[in-house]
């Protein structure tokens, strides 16, 4: 019988196996509380366990109740850069002022003319020239329907005297001295030697047209035919024989000086004796040395004399306000010389003390300030109520 030949184990006993395991637990128990020591050293505290709120809403049926709105208001705060506000100034109100003057074939439009230019630009300053006749620029400012308008002292006395006391001077425009012009071969010697003849005395609206009737009852003057014409008119009747004399008072006549150079003219004066009455009786037109000497004013007629005469204003109203009248007024003088006298001779010879010459009626505030400023004593009838000194 054969034998198992297997290598023979020695066997453990149960005491030996029993003291490996405790040996092993106490290690592993050790290694445990090492670990939990220094977990609970290094460990961040633990978060709070959330406490959860349940609230229970019980609403009342049996009442009817409002439904609980529940409103969120958002509050929104904005943020804002400094801002730098930039303003422009208000562009000033514009004026314009329509002045009326004379017809266009008269001087009075002419110094009109002239004064518009030498007053040239002005800011926020219009001036409407338009052409009247006569005096129907100073009847249009009574009536509201123009702001400066042409008029001769003596019917803005009449003006005044009936109750336009608002009227104010503000431009010189120029002196009227009566000329009588007639053909150069004619007979008339004087003013007187008008009776029986043919005349003109100008348009109702001239001044010349007052002043001639009023010399004409003064004179005892009668005419066989008297026409109430204008220049261009009137002067063609003259050169053709129609009439026998004309009556104008514009110096110079820009009519006058175009027909002198076709046709030969002169210039009858009145005689001592008749200016003698007219000085007494019409003192309203006062006497004016009248120069057209040497052909220098009109071609061909070379004669120094007197004449009755009235004086050319442009009037306003104390309406336009004293700083705008003092412009207008400032303006045409510093250039009055330079440019007015170039167009129109008369501006060439006023002095500031022509405006106080105005028979009474009181200046323009502007002008006054003006004048005041130039050192010139201005009488106290001629400062109006709304001066501003």
């Amino acid at each position: 019988m054969l034998k198992r030949c297997f290598p023979v184990i020695p066997s453990r006993g149960r005491n030996a196996i029993s003291k490996g395991a405790v040996v092993a637990i106490v290690v592993v128990l050790i290694i445990a509380v090492v670990g939990a020591v220094i977990y609970s050293i290094t460990a961040p505290p633990p978060a709070p366990t959330p406490t959860i709120l349940t609230t229970t809403i019980v609403t009342t049926v049996s009442t009817p109740a409002p439904t609980p709105i529940l409103t969120t208001q958002v509050v929104v705060t904005t943020v804002t850069a400094p801002v730098t506000i930039v303003t422009t100034p208000a562009t000033p109100e514009l004026i314009k002022l329509t002045i009326v003057s004379a017809s266009t074939g008269g001087g009075g439009y002419l110094s009109t003319s002239a004064i518009i230019s030498a007053i040239g630009y002005l800011e926020n300053i219009v001036l409407v020239h338009q052409a009247g006749a006569g005096t129907l620029g100073i009847s249009l400012l009574a009536e509201g329907k123009c702001d400066i308008g042409l008029g001769y002292t003596g019917d803005a006395i009449e003006l005044y005297q009936k109750g336009f006391k608002n009227i104010r001077v503000m431009f010189p425009v120029g002196v009227y001295p009566g000329q009588l012009f007639t053909r150069a071969d004619s007979d008339i010697k004087s003013w007187r030697d008008l009776n029986g003849k043919a005349i003109s005395i100008g348009s109702p609206a001239f001044v010349a047209n007052k002043m001639f009737k009023e010399i004409m009852k003064v004179l005892d003057i009668k005419p066989r035919e008297v026409k109430e014409l204008g220049h261009e008119d009137s002067f063609n009747l003259l050169v053709t024989g129609a009439i026998d004399a004309y009556f104008l008072t514009a110096l110079p006549n820009p009519t006058a000086q175009e027909i002198a150079m076709r046709f030969p003219l002169k210039i009858v004066p009145p005689s001592p004796e008749e200016l003698a009455i007219i000085k007494e009786k019409l003192p309203q037109f006062p006497i004016f040395k009248v120069d057209v000497s040497k052909g220098k004013v009109y071609q061909g007629i070379d004669l120094v004399y007197e004449s009755p005469s009235d004086f050319g204003w442009l009037f306003g109203t104390d309406k336009i306000p004293q700083e705008i009248g003092y412009k207008l007024f400032k303006a045409y003088w510093e250039n009055r010389a330079s440019v007015a006298a170039k167009l129109y001779p008369q501006h060439g010879w006023w002095t500031l003390g022509t405006m106080l010459e105005t028979g009474g009626i009181p200046l323009h505030a502007g002008v006054v300030q003006f004048l005041l400023e130039k050192n010139v004593t201005v009488p106290q009838n001629l400062i109006p109520p709304e001066f501003k000194g």
